[in-house]
């Protein structure tokens, strides 16, 4: 059984996000490092997996790698949570501060 993988394009589409919101919220979530790669315990519970692909560079001539995230179905929808439960923290201290001044 074949496992459904998602770009960040076609993810950040899913969850009514750009691609660049998507790659900074995860960075801001300390799920991805500086560079856009997962951590390694998000990769080994599951939820990306990192397509590596080389290249050379055009002056120096040496072999280059680079690391594609992609996201699993599984990280999908956990994916989707952790971003609701940063939502839901920011629309808590807009309500805690709004009843506040009201009183």
């Amino acid at each position: 059984m074949s496992q459904q993988i998602f770009n960040f394009d076609q993810a950040a589409n899913k969850l009514g996000l750009g691609r660049n919101t998507l790659f900074k919220k995860l960075r801001e979530l300390n799920i991805l490092n500086n560079e856009n790669v997962p951590y390694r315990c998000y990769v080994d519970a599951g939820y990306f997996k990192t397509q590596q692909t080389s290249w050379i560079h055009p002056k120096t001539k040496q072999q280059k790698l680079s690391f594609r995230p992609l996201i699993t179905l599984r990280g999908m929808g956990w994916v989707d949570m952790k971003l609701n439960e940063t939502r839901e923290k920011k629309a808590d201290v807009c309500t805690t501060r709004s009843i506040q001044s009201h009183n």
